[in-house]
């Protein structure tokens, strides 16, 4: 647990679990990790109950589970989802069936700002590791749920075919203002 109602979940990559006024989970892990990601979070909460899910970006380790959340929405940032409903292989080895289902549900994250803010959470853009990767930021507790762009021990790649390069320095400037107790990466690296 990073605070309350706020769990964490490594799955090699990262799998935030927030309990607020709508039960949310930040990226859904590799597919590979199906059933250790159903496992786990299972123990915390009824899969159907969760109501959002939200990608820091359209990668296989961050969005190969999404089919565990039947009754939830689906979000990236509108430019990630362009970017995914274009050319789904920037998405690297996704089952095809998770694409579909992306392909199908995707809403921009964009549409429920109020909604996040309601719960205490600020949407961050930090195009790097792809256009359109974005942070999120819990206010009360001070958490960055920084996606790829920012681990404890350094920085996301970006020499990916959807990467831009030449932003990631001003999106590691912007999260170098937030003042975060928490550092919350998509990775422990």
């Amino acid at each position: 647990m990073l605070a309350p109602n706020i769990w964490k979940l490594n799955f090699d990559s990262n799998i935030y679990f927030l309990n607020l006024k709508e039960k949310i989970v930040i990226d859904s892990g590799p597919r590979i990790y199906h059933n250790d990601v159903k496992e786990g979070l299972s123990k915390i909460v009824k899969l159907e109950d969760i109501k959002k899910v939200i990608l820091t970006h359209i990668h296989y380790d961050h969005a190969g589970n999404i089919d565990l959340f039947p009754n939830a929405e689906i979000f990236a940032s509108e430019k990630e989802i362009s970017d995914f409903t274009k050319n789904p292989i920037v998405a690297f080895n996704l089952d095809s069936n998770i694409i579909s289902l992306l392909i199908k549900k995707l809403k921009a994250i964009e549409t429920i700002r109020g909604l996040l803010a309601n719960n205490n959470i600020d949407i961050i853009e930090v195009p790097g590791h792809t256009a359109g990767s974005i942070a999120l930021f819990h206010k009360k507790e001070k958490i960055l749920f920084s996606g790829d762009c920012l681990f404890e021990n350094g920085i996301g790649r970006s020499d990916l075919p959807n990467s831009v390069p030449e932003e990631i320095e001003n999106s590691l400037k912007k999260l170098e203002k937030i003042g975060y107790k928490i550092l919350a990466p998509g990775h422990d690296y």
